[in-house]
């Protein structure tokens, strides 16, 4: 790293310990600067905090462009900023961080992935921030969204990685469905948006592609968001309906009638086989001690297909998702798996409710501004 740009950033430093009276023990300029992000934000003005965060940033693009960072690197220092930037949620006007996510977004035409997920954390932020009440706010990120997708038309796969990105945020992340897609359509009358909304194939590859994620990834809680996802769920192939429904409803037992059914599933999505039993071993755990405040130790190792020593490392395994807090208790008759804590495994209804009364209010709020303009 240039020593010029080393210089920069210890001087932000030095202006951040001054502002907030801590002192800087971190290891590396990198990690100085994601440490005082939250504090130098509480004990600064507004604007003077946004001229430090802006110098801090560009001191960090110039230090990691000096030595040809790799995409992986950059998106992994845009995560971490944008990280410690979502803390700021009290006692703060909640657009100061969108406007300090939109200049490193700015930043980043020379690194299309980190770039695209900055554009997907801003729109996030928008959302979790309760910006898009604020009309001139959402006049402003959907001008962000349009201008990023219009500029990367002519750098090469960059306009398909901005389109997809914005209809997963919708659709997916957030539960969206078709009627935001529509109104997406709609905001900006890109024919490339179109042709993913209405072509069958493409919209049933992007679904699949979402499911084989969630049955590869160790989120536990994925698969209710994908199947109550209708626009998703209704384009995805039969035996990618059953697997869904087997791993948000049922278990073990219904996972290997599943794959004696489609013995070729595995091998056809590139799906790893040991992660998808470990998920449905965990989420057939949380079903069986649901409402309960134990359950026989022989009866929940039946249920998964495990004993002794490999049963204990499953819920230890468990435990530390977070979803549970079970214990083995040995008896000198049965022993029993003790339910301390346990999220149910789904959804009940007023949950579901409220995130179709999200998605209804932030639909509206788009259809009464389709063009993006407020008189």
């Amino acid at each position: 790293m240039s020593n010029d740009g080393v210089k920069q950033v210890e001087a932000c430093l030095k202006t951040a310990a001054e502002k907030t009276g801590i002192k800087n023990e971190k290891n590396s300029v990198t990690e100085g600067i994601l440490f005082y992000i939250v504090p130098f934000a509480k004990a600064a003005p507004a604007n003077e905090f946004y001229q430090w965060f802006c110098s801090s940033w560009q001191s960090l693009d110039s230090l990691y462009s000096a030595v040809n960072v790799k995409e992986a690197e950059m998106s992994s220092l845009v995560q971490d900023i944008i990280g410690q930037l979502q803390e700021l949620k009290e006692n703060i006007n909640p657009k100061l961080p969108a406007m300090c996510v939109s200049y490193v977004l700015a930043s980043l035409n020379s690194h299309p992935v980190a770039q695209t997920y900055a554009l997907r954390l801003l729109i996030q932020m928008s959302f979790e921030f309760k910006l898009t009440d604020d009309p001139s706010f959402l006049k402003w990120i959907i001008s962000i969204m349009k201008r990023y997708i219009v500029d990367a038309v002519d750098i090469k796969h960059n306009r398909d990685t901005f389109v997809e990105t914005i209809i997963s945020f919708f659709d997916r992340v957030l539960s969206y469905d078709h009627t935001s897609i529509g109104v997406l359509c709609t905001i900006f009358n890109i024919p490339k948006v179109k042709e993913l909304v209405k072509d069958v194939t493409q919209l049933s590859h992007i679904a699949k592609t979402a499911v084989i994620s969630a049955l590869n990834g160790t989120d536990l809680f994925d698969f209710e968001i994908l199947k109550e996802t209708d626009r998703l769920y209704a384009s995805l192939p039969q035996e990618f309906k059953e697997v869904l429904e087997v791993f948000v409803n049922l278990g073990v037992i219904e996972f290997e009638e599943f794959l004696s059914r489609y013995p070729d599933f595995i091998d056809d999505n590139s799906l790893n086989l040991q992660q998808m039993y470990i998920n449905i071993r965990m989420l057939t755990i949380i079903k069986l001690v649901q409402d309960k405040e134990y359950v026989d130790l022989a009866d929940a190792e039946t249920e998964v297909g495990l004993t002794g020593l490999d049963f204990k490392r499953l819920v230890i395994k468990l435990n530390q998702t977070g979803a549970t807090i079970l214990k083995i208790e040995s008896r000198m008759e049965n022993s029993r798996l003790v339910n301390k804590y346990s999220q149910p495994r789904l959804f009940d209804q007023k949950q579901v409710e409220e995130l179709k009364k999200k998605l209804e209010i932030a639909c509206q709020k788009l259809e009464k501004y389709p063009d993006g303009r407020y008189k």
